[in-house]
Formats: structure tokens, sequence, C-alpha cells
């Protein structure tokens, strides 16, 4: 049997078993060790399988990987997400569409502190969409502007994707970081652009303006970005 043959029979013994529920990380495992007994033998079968797990876990540059996870429960457990988007819709959410351009700005800053855009996901579906929702914003357009905008975490550093492939492909990650800091700006300013100069001018409804603030309500808002930095 060919390596190519036994590593597609891998694939489908592995979709096989994740259909049955099998826990992800202990599919994956056996299916690599059913090949490496197979392709090769026993003896480094069983090496590989007691020595892969302690040389990945003593790999320094991984430990940044629990942290990002620990920085985004953190951020989705308390309310400094909240605090984000409240000063950033402060700011311009009286403007047409400016709740859902507060959206986008704000998942761009929880990205630059959790790098993960699933915590961006799940933060901003539970403070923006409800508050789009009670404003009568277009279902579509409160839900694209959630989903356009968490991902921007994969780009904006420090992002935990960017650290990921820097591993793998031994690419400098500070490097990777400094490369993503224009596009994830660029990213940003297009979503919103797009929000207000082209949904906002086909179709106004889809976007009303959020409620107005005072100079000193704005100012007041800013506090709510402190613990963002401090986590910064």
């Amino acid at each position: 049997m060919s390596n190519e043959l036994i590593g597609l029979i891998g694939i489908i013994v592995l979709f096989v078993l994740l259909a049955c529920r099998l826990w992800i990380g202990s599919a994956m495992t056996l299916v690599g060790f059913l090949g490496i007994l197979i392709m090769r033998n026993g003896t480094q079968a069983v090496t590989i399988l007691a020595s892969q797990p302690f040389g990945t876990q003593n790999n320094y540059t991984m430990t940044v990987v629990p942290m990002f996870v620990l920085m985004g429960l953190v951020v989705s457990r308390t309310n400094i997400g909240s605090g984000m988007f409240k000063c950033v819709n402060a700011w311009i959410g009286r403007f047409r569409g400016g709740l859902a351009s507060a959206t986008v700005l704000a998942s761009g800053l929880l990205g630059a502190i959790t790098g993960s855009h699933m915590a961006g996901t799940i933060i901003m579906s539970k403070i923006a969409l409800p508050e789009m929702k009670h404003y009568n914003y277009d279902e579509g357009l409160a839900s694209g502007a959630i989903a356009g905008g968490a991902p921007l975490a994969i780009i904006i550093p420090p992002s935990l994707p960017m650290i990921m492939y820097g591993i793998i492909t031994e690419e400098n990650i500070g490097k990777l970081f400094i490369a993503g800091i224009i596009p994830g700006i660029i990213l940003m300013i297009v979503y919103v652009i797009i929000i207000s100069q082209v949904i906002c001018r086909r179709d106004p409804s889809k976007a009303p303006p959020g409620p107005r603030t005072t100079l000193v309500e704005k100012l007041k808002s800013i506090v709510g970005l402190i613990p963002m930095i401090i986590l910064f």
C-alpha cells in the first residue's frame, strides 16, 4: 500500500471519528499514531507518541498561546469589551451607520488585545448586536459588521494565527506583526467607508442614526479604554 493511499485512508478515518463525536485531539492522535505504525514500525510510532507532545509543550514560543486564550476569556467575562464599544459608539454612534462602524472599530481594538477573532465575535454578538437591533438596524448589516470586524484580529497584531504561522514556517513573528498593522488599519477604514458611504447612501433605513451624546459623555466614555490599555 502506497503512502499516498495510507494518507487518504487516514483522512477518511479522521472524518469518520469526528462524525462519531470523538474529541478532535484524540481523533488526530489516533490517526497519526496508526499512520506511523503502518508506514514505519511500532517502535518509531511509540517513540514519537511519547516525545512529540512534550517537545511541543517545551517550545517557549508556544507559551503565548494559552496566555492569549486567557486574555480572551478575561475580556469576554468582564466589561472590557463593553467599555470599548461604548467609547467608540459615544463618538460616532449618532451618525447613520455609526453603530455598525463602532462595532467594526471595537472589534479591531478587541483583536489588538486578545489576538482571537472568536473572542471578538462572541463579545460583539452580546454587546453590539442587541444595540443595533434596538435601533432597527438591518439584520444583514448588523450581522455583517460583526462577521467582518471580528476576523480583523487575524491580521491586527498581536495575532494568534500569525504566531502559529510563524512557529510552523519558522518566520520572524515580530516582522509578521509589523506587516499586519497597516493592512489591519486599512481594512477597518474601508469597512467604515463602505458602511457609511455606500450602504447608508443606498438605503438609509438599514442603518438609522443612534443616540446623540454630549461632550461630557464622550470624554467620560474614554475611561472604558483604560482596561484595554492596561491589558495591551
